[in-house]
């Protein structure tokens, strides 16, 4: 379970704030690679045909965790600067 809780955390911190090295600090890439390609959090043979929901693998992890940093006390004041966020394309997952 240690290790499962390790690979969703550098999966977030990779994903989230391109930090390549916690990766080399906690984990071999061939055990992230295998664990990550032997991962199933919810069975392909429940998903009903025709789903529409583009999380429907990850929906059980992503809700609690979406919940979790909704309850996070919100910073009133933000300022976001143009090269902190440089990424122009859309995301269809909005």
């Amino acid at each position: 379970m240690y290790e499962m809780k390790r690979l969703i955390g550098i999966h977030i911190l990779m994903g989230n704030l391109k930090y390549p090295r916690v990766l080399a600090q906690n984990m071999t890439r061939d055990r992230f690679f295998s664990l990550r390609n032997n991962l199933h959090i919810v069975d392909n043979n429940e998903i009903p045909n025709g789903n529409k929901d583009k999380f429907v693998k990850v929906r059980p992890l992503y809700t609690p965790l979406q919940k979790k940093c909704s309850s996070l006390p919100m910073e009133r004041n933000l300022c976001v600067d143009e090269q902190m966020v440089p990424f122009k394309e859309q995301l269809s997952i909005k």
